[in-house]
């Protein structure tokens, strides 16, 4: 079940859902504290490895585009998609000062990506890094046709 305090598109528009994952991500900040008061973060790939576990994938109902803040995401179980997925460690990362951060729409189609995740600048590597909560070890990323980058 989810609970309030989620976005939902029943017509998806890649921009109103750019725009929605935007505000959660904004809201989302100020409630990392409530939930993680004692994490510590040298790297992004221990923010990727500590979500990795509790993370649990789960598709929107048909027909909807749900995105949750952090406070949603908890209640469910830490349950939901790749928008979803995003939008927790976009908000983590940037709370604990990883600023170099872009949002990656990928897909087949020019017209119609099927999957997002983010991109941080890893100050350990020295590199930018795929984060990405969906594939198993932190950088790897599959390939898509088609991408765009939003920087936030």
């Amino acid at each position: 079940m989810f609970f309030e305090e989620q976005i939902i598109f029943k017509n998806t528009n890649i921009n109103e859902v750019v725009l929605g994952m935007l505000n959660r991500i904004n809201v989302s900040i100020n409630e990392v504290e409530k939930f993680f008061p004692n994490l510590y973060l040298r790297c992004p790939e221990e923010l990727f490895y500590f979500l990795k576990a509790k993370v649990k994938y789960r598709k929107d109902p048909p027909g909807k585009e749900l995105i949750m803040k952090l406070s949603t995401f908890v209640k469910n179980n830490y349950e939901g998609d790749c928008d979803d997925f995003t939008v927790i460690s976009i908000s983590l990362l940037k709370y604990f000062g990883f600023s170099k951060i872009f949002v990656k729409l990928v897909g087949n189609k020019a017209t119609s990506p099927s999957h997002v995740y983010c991109i941080v600048y890893d100050y350990c590597t020295n590199a930018f890094v795929p984060f990405d909560l969906t594939n198993e070890r932190y950088g790897d990323e599959r390939y898509y046709k088609y991408y765009q980058l939003i920087e936030v």
